[in-house]
């Protein structure tokens, strides 16, 4: 998962402390699949299910679906889905 910002990483290790078992990456499961349309609990959840899910495979999966994120204009806003 991606670093956070302070108080987000105050919030998330109230609820999803797993998400600190694995070291912060540059990308994550969050950002390739809901990137900001999602609720922040949500976009927790897809870094919780990261830890749970993590393997080669998937890891190669984010890093391959990174890019087609950066470039598509697709749940950049909350109303954006």
């Amino acid at each position: 998962p991606r670093p956070l910002v302070e108080w987000e990483s105050c919030e998330a290790s109230k609820t999803h402390g797993e998400r600190y078992l694995v070291l912060p990456g540059i990308t994550g499961l969050s950002q390739v699949t809901v990137r900001n349309s999602a609720d922040f609990l949500t976009r927790l959840d897809k870094d919780a299910e990261y830890v749970q899910r993590q393997s080669l495979g998937l890891d190669l999966w984010i890093i391959l679906r990174t890019p087609w994120q950066v470039f598509v204009a697709q749940m950049i806003y909350p109303d954006d889905r």
